[in-house]
């Protein structure tokens, strides 16, 4: 094991309500882990060693709601094509990592993309927060994020954001295809919402016998 030792920081590790100036840390090079830490002069031996020149180090932030590679259509004027999403997901991932965000909770993504990523990543790895994919929410049919995407599919019509769904069995289906793709998550547009038209955020859609089913 080999290990970097970051020195001469402020330290906020999150575990009490206390900054540890003058600190140090040591990582392990391999599993990124936090290793020991202290303030003043380091003792341990180290392969590594950076000069933090007194800036703030704080653990990794989650964020537990997100939508990866969501589109802004009233900015963007581009068909909404998993290509698009994709690209767009991977400048969020990216970006969210140099925020600070090292986890993140998938609350629905079109094209099932944070899923697809998720699934390809140990072969083809990007820079990015790990993940809780979601892929399609589940929407009753005219509910919140019933939302038609991009282009017509050859033979299959327009794609939507969501699985539309008209009962218990219909959820039941949508759950069992989004966990066989690789979700690690089951987003449910229970009510409306604040970005989708006809329908208000305090609406009721998926009934109790649907939640229930998908739960």
């Amino acid at each position: 094991m080999t290990k970097t030792a970051f020195i001469n920081c402020n330290l906020f590790v999150g575990i009490e309500d206390k900054l540890l100036e003058n600190a140090w840390f040591t990582v392990d090079n391999e599993s990124g882990k936090l290793l020991a830490l202290g303030s003043g002069k380091m003792e341990d031996s180290v392969e590594h060693q950076v000069d933090l020149k007194k800036q703030y180090v704080m653990s990794g932030l989650i964020n537990a709601h997100t939508h990866v590679g969501y589109v802004n259509v009233s900015k963007y004027h581009y068909p909404e094509t998993e290509a698009l999403i994709t690209y767009k997901a991977l400048e969020d991932l990216k970006n969210g990592l140099r925020g600070g965000v090292t986890y993140l909770r998938g609350c629905g993504s079109p094209y099932d993309v944070d899923v697809k990523l998720n699934n390809i990543r140990k072969d083809f790895p990007f820079e990015g927060p790990g993940m809780k994919p979601a892929g399609m929410p589940v929407s009753i049919l005219g509910g919140h994020s019933d939302r038609p995407l991009g282009t017509p599919e050859y033979g299959h019509g327009t794609p939507n954001y969501s699985h539309l769904v008209n009962s218990a069995d219909d959820v039941r289906k949508a759950v069992r295809e989004q966990f066989k793709k690789g979700a690690k998550n089951i987003k449910l547009m229970a009510t409306g919402g604040i970005m989708s038209q006809g329908d208000q955020i305090d609406d009721t859609e998926l009934s109790l016998e649907e939640m229930r089913t998908a739960v």
